[in-house]
């Protein structure tokens, strides 16, 4: 049981940086279309 959680945890951290990458890469692409 103890296991699963620190997968499930270990998941989490892996999706947020990955979404937080992502909106990085974002933002930067926008900032390259208003120069």
């Amino acid at each position: 049981k103890k296991k699963e959680f620190h997968i499930g945890i270990l998941v989490l951290t892996k999706y947020f940086y990955y979404s937080r990458q992502l909106e990085l890469n974002k933002k930067r692409d926008i900032l390259e279309l208003i120069k």
